[in-house]
């Protein structure tokens, strides 16, 4: 089960998972120069409370365009210390869908 960013809140130093999205009205710090095993931004949970996260590793791959991202970490001194990120990207099957096609996934077997 995923736990929100209030539950983590209250629950200090315990390791959870998020389940949240990308705050794109948010910076966004990342340098791959400068450092780049440091990422820091805001997530939203799916009741809307926002917490800053720190994820002290590489970028994750599509971490913009995912529609969602599973977070695992802990909350420690008003920031979430993310040990590591999942990112949950749009299907590339939601246009063919859209035209009336299905997704590969859901072949009946009967």
């Amino acid at each position: 089960t995923y736990d929100t960013v209030e539950t983590a809140i209250s629950k200090p130093g315990k390791y959870v998972h998020l389940m949240a999205r990308l705050d794109k009205t948010q910076p966004v710090e990342y340098d791959a120069l400068k450092d780049p095993n440091y990422l820091s931004f805001t997530a939203v949970d799916t009741l809307g409370k926002s917490v800053r996260v720190v994820y002290k590793n590489h970028k994750p791959d599509n971490f913009e365009i995912s529609e969602r991202l599973v977070i695992k970490g802990k909350y420690m001194d008003g920031t979430f210390e993310c040990k590591e990120i999942q990112t949950k990207c749009p299907s590339k099957y939601k246009d063919e869908q859209a035209k009336g096609g299905s997704h590969p996934d859901s072949i009946n077997l009967n």
